[in-house]
């Protein structure tokens, strides 16, 4: 809640760290870093709107649709913006919506010649049961336009119809891009059905461990240069956290200020993990509600089931939010009169290390070349305390002491004499 929080972890296929990954990573942080990387500015926004399919027509009408609006000039910021913001005429913002949301086109976006420096994509997520082989490479990936519907498509949903981790080619640019993916476990899936009083029903294990999507994994480690950071959802993504119910029946209110203020404080080279801040407070926010409805359930009052349970899923799905990637990256564009830059990286392939696991107490010895060298770091150290390390004993502690501990503290106070 309190910290800009950023979560990184590759692995291969058998489980194990993949430290190819987190070397291509490193170095594309390094490169941006460091000046070497400076995009256009610009910002794209992918949405699919799939036929008969009532969630991804809400995401395309009541959030990718009006965030694009919104940026680019169409509407007004709200009163929880700076009154100075005018972001319409720094950043260029396209928009690929319904038809256009293709995979193809999302292929283009995602290290193609169209790659944007933030990426804004709201789709399905690809789902698959445990038992599933697609399960760990595929879950996650981003359903295209090209997906019929669920009325005109039945059985088996092919690769053809999704974007996956395995999609990205091997000639892919990214270095440098921030992507969002509004998507059912876009960013990874727990090892529990973390929504099973939505459906109430008991909470089962829905993956045989929990495990970070492959496609921000791949998007992150390129070795041409990857993404900076990706921010997605863990578990399935409601609308809660762009639609809430108004009065009246079947009534429906935008609430896009999240997503607003996340893209403005991008766009104003703010950190990313304060720029997701108001992600946690809107979080703290459901939790505080929640806990007062629960504290008066428990003394008698009366509220309806399906609200109860409404609230608790949009605290749930508040929380899953998270960055993949190095909280403290900016987006990596040129400033004004700048050229712009994408370079691509060499590889450095490099093997995994074996970490010897430091001695234990028992086994501890003076080495008297290490410790002529570090003389002086150490005689520095405790001249600061100005007490030997002896004298920092007092008489009762020094009578626990074990003797290979009294002898090595001993050469030590002799050495610093």
């Amino acid at each position: 809640m309190q910290y800009g929080v950023g979560r990184l972890y590759f692995e291969k296929a058998d489980g194990s760290p993949d430290f190819q990954a987190y070397e291509n990573y490193a170095r594309s942080v390094v490169a941006a870093e460091t000046g070497a990387v400076k995009l256009p500015r610009q910002a794209t926004f992918f949405g699919t709107m799939n036929a008969n399919d009532q969630a991804t027509e809400l995401s395309a009408t009541y959030l990718i649709q009006p965030l694009y609006d919104l940026f680019k000039g169409k509407k007004s910021f709200g009163k929880e913006h700076n009154e100075d913001t005018d972001l319409s005429n720094n950043w260029q913002y396209n928009l690929f919506a319904k038809e256009q949301a293709t995979k193809a086109n999302l292929k283009e976006l995602l290290g193609g010649a169209q790659t944007p420096a933030m990426l804004f994509t709201a789709t399905h997520g690809m789902e698959f049961s445990q038992d599933d082989p697609r399960q760990l490479p595929h879950q996650g990936a981003l359903m295209c336009q090209d997906w019929p519907g669920p009325e005109k498509h039945k059985g088996k949903i092919s690769q053809d119809f999704y974007f996956a981790g395995d999609d990205l080619s091997h000639d892919a640019q990214l270095l440098g891009s921030v992507v969002f993916c509004f998507a059912c476990y876009g960013a990874g899936t727990p090892l529990y059905d973390d929504f099973a009083r939505q459906a109430f029903k008991k909470r089962e294990a829905i993956t045989p461990r929990p495990f970070v999507a492959q496609l921000p994994s791949r998007l992150l480690s390129h070795p041409n240069g990857g993404a900076l950071a990706v921010i997605g959802h863990v578990e399935r993504a409601w609308p809660y956290s762009f639609l809430w119910s108004g009065q009246g029946k079947n009534k429906l209110i935008q609430q896009t200020g999240t997503f607003e203020n996340l893209l403005e404080r991008l766009f104003k080279n703010y950190p990313i993990g304060f720029a997701t801040e108001r992600f946690n407070e809107r979080y703290g926010e459901l939790a505080t509600e929640l806990t007062s409805v629960l504290d008066d359930l428990e003394f008698g009052a009366q509220f309806s089931p399906q609200d109860v349970v409404g609230l608790w899923t949009a605290h749930n799905d508040a929380r899953d939010y998270i960055v993949l990637g190095d909280p403290a990256i900016r987006l990596a564009v040129a400033q004004t009169g700048e050229n712009s830059t994408r370079p691509m990286l060499d590889t450095v392939t490099v093997s995994a290390t074996v970490v010897t696991p430091a001695p234990t107490p028992t086994e501890a010895k003076v080495d008297s070349s290490s410790v002529d060298e570090n003389k002086g770091a150490l005689k520095h150290a405790f001249s600061v305390a100005e007490k030997s390390p002896i004298a920092r004993i007092n008489d009762a502690d020094w009578a626990k002491t074990p003797d290979k501990v009294k002898q090595l503290l001993q050469e030590l106070a002799s050495l610093l004499k």
